[in-house]
């Protein structure tokens, strides 16, 4: 039959990369995006933190796997990804 994993995942694929393509032609020249909002967050969050120096060796394993998997799966191509090479 039909495999309709192989076609969901052309279809998610497609998806993603047609409404990337339309909200890119949507930007004005020169318009960050909520890039500046986001950097303030994160110097926001980063001063209220504990620092590097006082987190465990095992502490700073998993807090950069945890930090490379919220990256990975928030972008939009991961999903798609991970559908075709299934």
């Amino acid at each position: 039959g039909i495999p309709f994993k192989d076609l969901a995942a052309v279809v998610a694929f497609a998806f993603f990369g047609i409404k990337t393509l339309k909200e890119a032609s949507e930007l004005e020249d020169g318009d960050s995006s909520g890039m500046d909002e986001e950097y303030a967050d994160a110097e926001e969050a980063v001063k209220g933190s504990r620092t590097i120096k006082q987190i465990s060796a095992w502490g700073k394993i998993v807090s950069t796997f945890g930090l490379v998997f919220a990256a990975e799966f928030g972008d939009r191509s991961f999903i798609s990804t991970i559908a075709l090479s299934a």
